[in-house]
């Protein structure tokens, strides 16, 4: 066992879990159990330690990143990829969504391509999102955090963060709902505001926030607990699919000329998009919302503000 203070880490090759601790497997075949300390409980909280959180421990196991971003996906992909086809047992939370995604990728598939374009709402210049979609399960795959483009990615800039600051970021998505910046997709087309339709079934198409909220909202929950810090930059279609009360959302608003503000729109994505770099990169991980504000504020274009506890406020100039 290792030890940070608040979180404890149990490696062991063949002992037995500790008692109430659920098992996952990493990279190099040790089973891994992490382990929260609560203050004035008898007992900790135990929960698999997910690779990108094993992925930036030091050698001594006390380099946890106790923060994540949590991101939008963009309807923008960047193409192709050089990744194997998708295995959905591969994906961060595939105990939670394995079961929710795979039945997304049969319902998805079970139209035929006029009935896709028409749900997915595409226009007759974007039928190629019905191909790739076609190909969900055979196309190569590259990961999460270089699939996804459009303004905030661009702000973003993830190709440029090392791998332990990309491990800060994950990226809630429609079809396969919360991924890690590394797990391997393929092209796709399938967003927040659909309405799927159960294959084989007459009953109306449910949405993706019935799809997903109960499972969704239950690991975010999990990863509150034993994270000081997630920050929520999904857009309100995203934050619809699963939240929960320990999130901090963000929102950009724009000084007006007579002094009032205005929330911003589309830009937000770019001004989102800088902040996540900045939250990213930072030497000093934040663990507190006063220290993640005051690492934001290092770019003279934004200005944070604390609105509340769960409530980041982006100024920026109109």
């Amino acid at each position: 066992m290792t030890s940070c203070g608040r979180f404890r880490y149990w490696f062991a090759m063949s002992s037995p879990n500790p008692t109430g601790a659920r098992e996952a497997v990493c990279g190099g075949g040790c089973r891994v159990w992490l382990q929260v300390a609560i203050p004035g409980a008898s007992s900790g909280l135990c929960f698999p330690a997910f690779p990108s959180i094993l992925g930036a421990l030091g050698a001594t196991g006390l380099g946890l990143t106790p923060v994540f971003i949590l991101l939008p996906p963009s309807e923008t992909k960047a193409p192709g990829g050089s990744g194997a086809p998708l295995r959905l047992e591969s994906l961060h939370f595939a105990e939670q969504f394995t079961a929710i995604r795979r039945t997304l990728i049969e319902d998805l598939l079970a139209l035929d391509d006029a009935t896709m374009a028409q749900v997915l709402k595409l226009s007759a210049r974007q039928r190629d999102e019905v191909a790739a979609n076609r190909q969900l399960l055979t196309a190569a795959t590259m990961p999460a955090i270089a699939r996804y483009t459009g303004v905030l990615y661009d702000a973003l800039d993830a190709a440029t963060l090392t791998e332990k600051q990309q491990s800060r970021l994950m990226v809630c998505s429609a079809l396969f709902g919360l991924l890690a910046a590394t797990d391997e997709i393929p092209h796709y087309r399938l967003s927040g505001g659909t309405k799927l339709p159960y294959r084989d079934s007459t009953d109306p198409a449910p949405t993706m926030k019935r799809r997903w909220q109960e499972a969704m909202s239950q690991a975010l929950a999990e990863l509150a607990a034993a994270d000081d810090l997630i920050i929520d930059m999904r857009s309100g279609a995203y934050q619809a699919l699963g939240g929960c009360d320990d999130l901090v959302t963000v929102r950009v608003e724009s000084v007006q000329a007579d002094g009032s503000r205005k929330v911003v729109s589309h830009h937000n994505k770019h001004y989102k998009g800088l902040a996540a770099r900045l939250l990213a990169s930072a030497k000093q991980t934040p663990t507190t919302l006063p220290e993640a504000a005051a690492i934001i504020a290092a770019d003279p274009t934004l200005s944070p503000e604390i609105t509340d506890d769960r409530l980041l406020t982006l100024i920026v100039e109109r």
